[in-house]
């Protein structure tokens, strides 16, 4: 081989990485090749990756496969962005307004985005970003192409650009989603070999190419580095090896495949045997594949984008060919569903394609649309936040059973998110709705947080630059504080809550041996706690200072009707309802000033809608879009507000030509309240004590320990789940200790069940002082609080895995225990009997 085309010819037809072993070797690479080394006729030279041997910490920067590879996604999208505005005109002022500018795209509102926009695939808009799957040498290791119809880069660029560490290049681009330089090649690391192909629209027939592995570097150096592929330029530059190809360029051509369009222009990275871990499963919409991963990763892309899984075909001879439109939008489907009766797609394939499986089918049971929060004090409500709960069931033989649904649209055990120009940034498990007391909605529910309005400080005060997870500063507490009120007040919330709870517990109707439940309360009752009266642990009174919780079951809030609007830009009616006189308002609170209009949601949209407080001393922590004649903001103390200050709450609507309506109300802050409190040493709800088998009740295991494996399962004892005023403890008969001992007393009947009997009292009594224990703790302490509770010490999963491992070593400590006194009170009944 002496030529670049040659290499490029056999590197394109390569899927698999020992086919680009043969390749390297057949040219004359060898492993003990340093950097900077010539080898083969072509003379081609190994060098460092980003013009540093210290790459290797950046690259390893990301943790997570599928996120990173979400990085590709989006520098492609980026390309496609970057060729419409080499074409020149306006330079848009976000990514959001380049999709809208460029291709049509319905900007995300709280009723508006990606899920209205029917006709992009007229264009082939969804083709311009495509990722396909090919086989690898593993099944888990895949090779993975991300390609793009963009801009496209010249080979002397690429130094610069794809293959260099942190630029900046788009750091002053405010139409493209990239900043920091560094987050596609966090890809680098899961591939053995990553092949780069790109031609540039100013060149198309000049291909340049590449090819990055790592290499492990001689003494002293204490790590290896990555490197990639380059030659000699005539100006005594290196540069990455190009060759002419005037043809479209055929990536797949031993594959008889010809819904992956041939490329003239835009780049390819073509990742070999990328570590897929457990993502590797063909695609469908529940976990465990790239199809579901994408859609929660690019939870609301810029333009639509394809997934093609070239690995198996199905009985058809087709191949999986799926449009990404991320699940913000497969969610909102679901709202037109039950507002307009459209038909809700899961998953689209190529037409004519009749074997597609069916999709898990969804039921919205709520959605609660976009209202904007403020973070800071400096800043306008800039963050949306909103949610929606579906109720998804599944088919196991005949049974049919309602699943954790929120698993079908994000990771599972994590269903809030936070978001920046529709890709993914980081989750949070379900903690913030187990302390709200709903637990059992918790996995039925979706919370998006859309940070692509905010500020620059809000941003970066959320977020961290690997786009891994939030930034925990004060931003992010603020964040969950309005979080949680937005959810606390949620009436509907409350009343599923309890839907789901009564189906569950009429489920599980077995009871347990009053015997077992008589000498647990006894037990309960001699550690302190009260069991007669269900309820949560905290009781007015003298002693700790803290907020009493508020009642719950309370019946659900009846929407109100839609006011009549206008045709814009009319307006002649704009007036605060509420507070109806004095908005009064302590200093720790934030309460709500409700308003109605006749004008349209336009009006809203165009930012003509304000509320100010004069003088300054109150300021907007949430609000919510103008719908149907209705708006609310949620409104603070100022900092530097104090008890008896007091003004006027101004808001105004600014018609077209300048004028303005306007409504006022008095305001006066007021000094803290609080509620005298104290922990009750042991009110607890109602209780029940079952058995079940994890390998056969996937709803129970799913709930209780939604991410263990089959490997787990013999390690785990038992688990206290709250549903409603009543706690369930559930007990595995797959408990290593237990199995063992029960296999072994199974034909001695009655003193199996005495050993079973004395487990149960013995483990609830352990799992209702551990519940109860854990209620006792401040898990959600104030930003400005004092003191940090010893619970803060570990985070949650740490404290899961903590408690999870004390119930195990409870457990096998009460096998023993059970047994002897099992045996006891058989020998005592025997000698009664005598």
């Amino acid at each position: 081989m002496t030529t670049h085309y040659e290499l490029l010819q056999d590197l394109v037809k390569a899927n698999k990485p020992s086919e680009v072993d043969a390749i390297l070797m057949s040219i004359g690479d060898r492993s003990d090749l340093g950097e900077g080394e010539r080898f083969g006729e072509a003379n081609y030279i190994w060098s460092f990756y980003g013009g540093t041997d210290s790459n290797l910490s950046t690259i390893h920067l990301g943790s997570k496969p599928g996120r990173s590879l979400t990085e590709r996604i989006t520098n492609a999208i980026d390309a496609v962005l970057e060729e419409k505005m080499a074409a020149g005109g306006t330079t848009p002022a976000s990514p959001m307004e380049a999709a809208k500018q460029w291709f049509g795209r319905p900007p995300t509102t709280s009723d508006n985005g990606l899920f209205t926009w029917d006709n992009y695939g007229i264009q082939d808009i969804d083709r311009l970003v495509q990722l396909v799957m090919t086989s690898g040498d593993d099944k888990s290791e895949p090779t993975i192409d991300v390609l793009d119809a963009g801009i496209g880069i010249p080979p002397n660029k690429f130094g610069d650009t794809i293959v260099s560490i942190k630029r900046g290049n788009k750091a002053k681009k405010a139409y493209v989603v990239g900043a920091f330089g560094q987050g596609g090649s966090a890809t680098i690391r899961y591939s053995k070999y990553t092949l780069i192909v790109s031609r540039h629209i100013a060149a198309p027939s000049t291909v340049g190419f590449t090819l990055v592995r790592l290499m492990r570097l001689p003494d002293p150096y204490k790590v290896n580095a990555y490197v990639y592929l380059t030659v000699m330029g005539e100006d005594g530059t290196l540069t990455v090896p190009s060759c002419r190809v005037d043809e479209k360029l055929d990536y797949y051509p031993t594959i008889p495949f010809n819904s992956v369009r041939q490329w003239d222009k835009g780049t390819l990275v073509r990742h070999f045997g990328y570590q897929l871990r457990d993502l590797a499963n063909p695609l469908q919409a529940t976990p465990g594949n790239l199809y579901h991963l994408l859609q929660g990763m690019m939870f609301d892309p810029l333009i639509p984008f394809r997934l093609i899984d070239l690995r198996i075909p199905k009985p058809s001879g087709k191949f999986k060919n799926e449009v990404i439109r991320g699940s913000r939008n497969r969610l909102m489907a679901h709202v037109l569903k039950a507002t307009k009766g459209a038909q809700v797609q899961e998953e689209v394939s190529e037409p004519g394609d009749t074997e597609e499986a069916p999709a898990p089918k969804g039921i919205l049971r709520h959605h609660a649309p976009r209202q904007m929060v403020s973070l800071r004090s400096d800043a306008n409500p800039n963050v949306g936040i909103e949610y929606w709960v579906v109720l998804s069931e599944k088919k196991s033989g005949d049974k049919v059973t309602l699943r954790p649904s929120s698993e079908l649209f994000v990771d599972r055990g994590h269903p809030i998110l936070g978001t920046l120009h529709g890709q993914n940034q980081g989750e949070r498990t379900d903690l913030i709705l187990k302390e709200l007391d709903l637990p059992t909605l918790a996995k039925h529910i979706v919370v998006h947080i859309d940070a692509s309005n905010a500020d620059r400080d809000t941003r970066l005060g959320l977020f961290v630059s690997t786009r891994e997870g939030f930034a925990e500063g004060n931003e992010y507490k603020e964040l969950m504080r309005l979080l949680k009120e937005i959810l606390r007040d949620d009436e509907e919330l409350i009343a599923i809550e309890n839907e789901l709870v009564a189906k569950v517990i009429e489920r599980e109707t077995a009871g347990i041996n009053s015997e077992v439940k008589k000498e647990l309360s006894d037990l309960l009752r001699d550690a302190g706690l009260e069991v007669t009266q269900p309820g949560d642990s905290i009781v007015p009174g003298d002693g700790q200072d803290t907020m009493a919780p508020t009642g719950k079951g309370k019946k659900p809030r009846i929407p109100e009707p839609p006011l009549d609007t206008l045709p814009y830009p009319e307006v002649t009616r704009f007036e605060i309802v509420y507070p109806e006189d004095l908005f009064a308002i302590p200093m720790n609170e934030r309460h709500v000033v409700k308003l109605e209009t006749n004008a349209d949601f336009r009006f809203d949209r165009e930012n003509r809608i304000a509320l100010r407080a004069e003088p300054k001393k109150l300021e907007v922590a949430s609000k919510n879009d103008l719908r149907s004649g209705r708006m609310k903001w949620r409104l603070r103390p100022s900092e530097d507000a104090k008890p008896g200050d007091t003004g006027e709450i101004i808001a105004t609507i600014t018609r077209l030509d300048g004028s303005q309506i306007e409504s006022r109300i008095r305001y006066e802050v007021r000094p803290s309240r609080e509620v005298r409190a104290k922990r009750a040493k042991g009110l607890v709800p109602d209780f029940d004590i079952r058995p079940f088998d994890p390998y056969i009740d996937d709803d129970v295991r799913n709930q209780l320990w939604p991410n263990a494996s089959d490997d787990d399962i013999p390690t785990l004892a038992y688990k206290a789940e709250k549903f409603g005023t009543k706690i369930i403890i559930y007990y595995s008969t797959a408990f290593t200790p237990f199995k063992a001992q029960f296999e072994k007393l199974k034909n001695q009947v009655g003193q199996a069940q005495l050993f079973q009997q004395y487990y149960q009292i013995w483990i609830g009594y352990h799992a209702i002082l551990q519940y109860t224990f854990r209620k006792t703790l401040d898990l959600d302490p104030e930003p400005d609080a004092e003191a940090t509770p010893v619970v803060e010490l570990y985070s949650p999963q740490i404290q899961s895995q903590l408690q999870e491992r004390e119930r195990a070593l409870v457990a096998e400590m009460q096998v023993k225990q059970a047994l002897k006194s099992a045996e006891l009170k058989a020998k005592l009944m025997k000698e009664s009997i005598a």
